[in-house]
């Protein structure tokens, strides 16, 4: 029977974006604009409209309409300089030259207190002469800009989990107490703490948000715990494909009993990925190929009263599997301060070979009784997972920096315990699940 493992996990991240940072992964600071077409300049034109128009004229056209950003303003008017002069069906971004310095004003608009949005007004600086349309500003007020180039971009970001293993059912041993006219039973279970586990991320994305990721992640976590009899106990350890260790009988006094367990867990995913947006939200979804291998180890030993020679019983179990992987991650921005928030959740489905030994020795004359058993089978490992937190992002120089803290729950089915045994009393949870 297996056993479900489950992690409770808060995650803390540190990753940047280098190269082309497109709309999703810059700081939290700029709004997106769409220009409408500048109307024909009426003869005669003045030196202004004749430059700017020769300038248009010079770059080429480009198969969709562009997207201009402008900051927001918290108030009246906001002059930001240079600019970039609108064209529709031009590249949004323009050099002016040296003579000629168009400045970009957004004014409020009459619908601002109710809650409209803002107007986007090009001058010119020396004279105050309108030069490009007056257009409003829509979608999401802060999106995260772009503060790189503009073809592509890679990301790196490394962190910690902070997890603690969970089982509903994960035995050490069971003690039967023999005291007087009392007759009670107990299983205690192994009880891990929160252990550090490293996390690493290498992704593309292109212009058109197509890209591709690899993430890595990896857990170790050992348990101890023991007992020693005070001769009103009978004890038992777990079964191991049907193998143990009990005491022979109740009153074995000063009998001292150690049980130890290690869990490791390595993860690797490479998906295929595409982010969208959508308003002030931002989505990447991802499909791909997970492996993940689990290896947990059960060791109990019995040191009996005065010099002789302890018992043992050593168990290991484990599943290396690969199979499909769907994730999606959603951001939005808080305001303008760089905060927002996000989320993520994935599904796989891992298909791969579980093989288990278990090995007892008892001391004896004239030789120790040694046995051994194994088993081997293949089988099916789903695991289900969300995350949650605050991210934080800001650009610096040509890079994208960014933060995460949040908190993350995993749920393994089938991937069993310790000793990968049953519970050792009937009325305990006996399911095949655990949690991180």
């Amino acid at each position: 029977m297996k056993r479900r493992l489950a992690l409770g996990i808060s995650v803390l991240a540190l990753g940047w974006f280098g190269g082309d940072a497109a709309a999703w992964t810059a700081p939290y600071q700029r709004t997106q604009v769409r220009p409408a077409a500048i109307p024909a300049p009426t003869p005669p034109p003045s030196p202004f409209e004749y430059a700017a128009g020769l300038l248009r004229d010079s770059m080429p056209t480009m198969p969709s309409a562009p997207v201009t950003t402008v900051v927001q303003p918290a108030a009246g008017a906001v002059a930001v300089a240079p600019t970039t002069v609108f064209a529709a069906d031009r590249p949004e971004r323009a050099v002016a030259s040296s003579a000629i310095q168009p400045v970009q004003y957004i004014v409020p608009s009459p619908t601002a207190s109710a809650g409209g949005p803002p107007q986007v007004i090009v001058t010119n600086p020396v004279n105050g002469t309108v030069v490009g349309p007056t257009v409003a500003a829509t979608g999401c007020p802060c999106v995260i800009d772009e503060c790189c180039a503009s073809t592509g971009v890679w990301s790196v970001d490394a962190g910690l989990y902070l997890l603690q293993p969970l089982w509903n059912n994960n035995p050490a041993y069971s003690f039967r107490s023999v005291a007087g006219e009392i007759d009670s039973r107990e299983q205690k279970d192994f009880t891990h703490s929160l252990q550090a586990g490293p996390v690493i991320s290498v992704a593309y994305v292109s212009a058109c948000g197509l890209g591709g990721r690899l993430h890595y992640w990896q857990l170790d976590a050992d348990a101890e715990t023991g007992i020693t009899n005070n001769g009103n106990l009978q004890i038992s350890s777990a079964f191991s494909l049907g193998l143990g260790l009990s005491d022979a009988a109740a009153g074995e006094l000063d009998a001292r009993w150690s049980f130890q367990s290690e869990l490791r867990i390595r993860v690797l995913d490479a998906e295929a990925t595409q982010t969208l947006t959508w308003d002030c939200y931002t989505f990447v979804l991802a499909a791909g190929v997970r492996y993940a291998q689990v290896n947990q180890t059960y060791d109990a030993n019995l040191q009996p009263p005065g010099d002789e020679d302890p018992l043992h019983l050593s168990s290991s179990h484990r599943f290396r599997g690969v199979g499909p992987t769907l994730a999606a991650t959603a951001r939005r921005p808080i305001g303008c301060s760089g905060l927002g928030l996000y989320a993520a959740g994935r599904g796989s489905l891992l298909y791969g070979r579980d093989r288990q030994k278990a090995l007892q020795i008892i001391p004896g004359i004239p030789a120790d009784d040694i046995t051994q058993a194994e088993l081997t089978q293949d089988d099916f490992l789903p695991i289900f997972e969300i995350e949650t937190g605050l991210q934080y992002a800001t650009c610096w120089n040509t890079t994208n920096v960014f933060f995460q803290l949040g908190f993350v729950g995993q749920s393994w089915l089938g991937v069993g315990n310790a000793a990968n045994s049953d519970a050792l009393l009937g009325f305990a949870n006996d399911n095949d699940q655990a949690n991180l």
